[in-house]
């Protein structure tokens, strides 16, 4: 049995794609590559990520990072995951991407669904 590997959105904070069957367009989960770490996510999970992201871009808003005329590029920022145990320290551009990230792999998979359920009916 042969994977085909399958790009959902790429920028330059990572990649998202998925494993699949020849000639199949439907999946239920995500391979979202960041740094050196790979995430292996539903997309209910990727959507609690989108909301992790959104968390903690607000708590940068209230402990001063997005105001911050130091380094744009420090670790300071906790990202939850939808690994519980795992947390990302991220800068606040790492997290801008990997929010891009999330957003262009949700808006993908979204269009995909759509395609395939115009083109069924």
């Amino acid at each position: 049995m042969s994977h085909n590997i399958r790009y959902v959105y790429k920028n330059e904070s990572g990649i998202t794609f998925f494993w699949s069957e020849p000639k199949s367009y439907l999946y239920d989960k995500v391979q979202l590559i960041f740094r050196d770490i790979g995430f292996y996510l539903s997309i209910q999970e990727i959507k609690d990520f989108y909301n992790c992201i959104q968390e903690a871009r607000s708590n940068t808003s209230t402990n001063g990072c997005s105001n911050c005329n130091g380094n744009k590029e420090c670790r300071s920022i906790l990202l939850q995951t939808p690994a519980k145990q795992v947390d990302l320290a991220v800068s606040f551009s790492e997290l801008s991407g990997i929010e891009d990230l999330i957003k262009g792999t949700l808006f993908q998979i979204e269009l995909q669904h759509y395609v395939i359920n115009l083109s069924a009916n």
